[in-house]
């Protein structure tokens, strides 16, 4: 169980970095192809995150 929520943990913090991480590249103008893949990523945290919760 500790390890559950450990890996929860992370994956909430790479979540929250990723879309700090799109934002900024958005606004600096980085490659549309880099922003989704990140966005794409953090979308499939998200449903881990979902899933683990469940």
């Amino acid at each position: 169980m500790e390890d559950e929520k450990l890996l929860m943990a992370r994956l909430a913090t790479f979540s929250d970095g990723a879309a700090s991480w799109v934002e900024r590249a958005r606004e600096q103008d980085f490659d549309p192809d880099a922003i989704e893949h990140v966005e794409e990523a953090k979308e499939h945290v998200r449903e881990a995150l979902e899933i683990l919760d469940g």
